[in-house]
């Protein structure tokens, strides 16, 4: 029993992204275990809004001020809509 294929490790997170097929209307998800320490949630929206991909819901546990980030994602048209807890900035935002 060896370990991880070569076949399923990506490079990068984009490779990732485009790996899943995540195309404009999606939802995706992210666990908040970090909490307001959680840059994994801002890279991948800053990946995807890159790609061009938007209109997407992001549903979190949680968001928190370290997500302020998420604020300019929804001015430029990346996330249309937030499901779960929003704290500080952007449940101000909301």
């Amino acid at each position: 029993m060896g370990g991880i294929s070569d076949a399923k490790v990506l490079g990068t997170l984009r490779e990732a992204l485009e790996a899943v097929g995540l195309r404009n209307g999606m939802t995706i998800s992210f666990h908040h275990h970090l909490r307001n320490g959680d840059r994994v949630l801002n890279l991948t929206m800053q990946a995807i809004a890159e790609m061009g991909i938007g209109d997407l819901t992001v549903a979190s546990s949680a968001f928190f001020p370290v997500h302020r980030p998420i604020i300019e994602h929804i001015r430029q048209g990346t996330v249309s809509g937030l499901t779960g807890g929003c704290n500080g900035p952007i449940g101000e935002a909301v």
